[in-house]
């Protein structure tokens, strides 16, 4: 995590659904360069509605910019942000943007916050940096480029030869356990399992596209019953929970491990999904 250092860049990957493109951060060249990584909220003039310790500001997006996959009726300035103390279990932050000025935290409250953690003396926020914006190519017609953000984008749009062709490069990049067939899985083809299995450019899994949200109005697909996990340290009881039909998608993701000055080496992958019916803002850290 971050240790109060400085540092000359910063690592985002945006990704815009409609057009099927990437972008990625760059350093600014210019005054007119209005995107932001870190910042305090009062740099920034936010407030978190019914918070009081600090969530941390990790970009602020100038949605003008025709690279920003965002749009949101009333915000020029959207701001993608992660409360890293309040999650010290790991779980999904959840917020929406009310306006300019207001965010509303939805998975937590102050007595969810620790103190100490990730470390004793943690920052309140992260040193202001200015950056721009580049489009990074991708076509995702080309097995390379298709398995780079098979996570984000899907394997759909591969013909027939290069579905074959990314195969391939999987069966020869890819870990071997990910074509291994178990006692019911011998009829998947290797196609199947590299569908099934790959999960770039994210470094643990693909996060759910389903809203967790409480009050998202989505439809409901099914209902998943209460049950209960057997762990080492004994069992874990799963409560019921609501499944709503996919709205969730990613638009950001902010890997630590590309700017070691910055996280102290230690790698972090912050993924940002937005909920396209309820328009909040779902963080994971695959990297906790």
């Amino acid at each position: 995590m971050f240790r109060g250092k400085e540092c000359c860049s910063v690592s985002l990957t945006l990704f815009n659904h409609e057009r099927r493109s990437i972008a990625i951060e760059t350093n600014s060249s210019s005054s007119s360069d209005k995107h932001k990584f870190g910042g305090s909220l009062s740099d920034h003039a936010i407030k978190i509605r019914d918070i009081s310790n600090p969530c941390h500001v990790v970009f602020v997006l100038d949605t003008t910019d025709d690279l920003v996959p965002i749009s949101v009726d009333g915000v020029q300035r959207f701001p993608l942000i992660h409360g890293f103390q309040f999650c010290s279990n790991g779980e999904e932050f959840i917020y929406r943007v009310l306006n300019e000025r207001e965010i509303e935290v939805i998975s937590h409250t102050d007595d969810d916050f620790k103190e100490s953690f990730p470390y004793d003396d943690y920052p309140e926020h992260f040193p202001e940096l200015q950056f721009a914006l580049r489009s990074q190519p991708h076509d995702e017609t080309k097995a390379e480029d298709a398995l780079l953000n098979q996570g984000v984008f899907g394997l759909d749009a591969l013909s027939d030869s290069e579905t074959q062709r990314a195969v391939e490069i999987a069966k020869s990049t890819w870990h071997p356990e990910k074509f291994e067939r178990s006692e019911h899985s011998q009829e998947y083809t290797d196609t199947d399992l590299m569908h099934q299995n790959g999960c770039e450019p994210f470094c643990q899994t693909i996060p759910s596209d389903r809203c967790p949200n409480p009050q998202c109005t989505a439809e409901v697909d099914y209902v998943m019953e209460a049950y209960e996990l057997d762990l080492p340290d004994g069992p874990m009881q799963i409560p019921e929970a609501i499944m709503r039909i996919p709205t969730l998608q990613v638009v950001a993701i902010h890997e630590g491990a590309r700017d070691e000055e910055l996280w102290g080496g230690v790698e972090v992958q912050l993924i940002f999904q937005l909920c396209g019916e309820c328009g909040c803002v779902v963080v994971s850290n695959q990297c906790t």
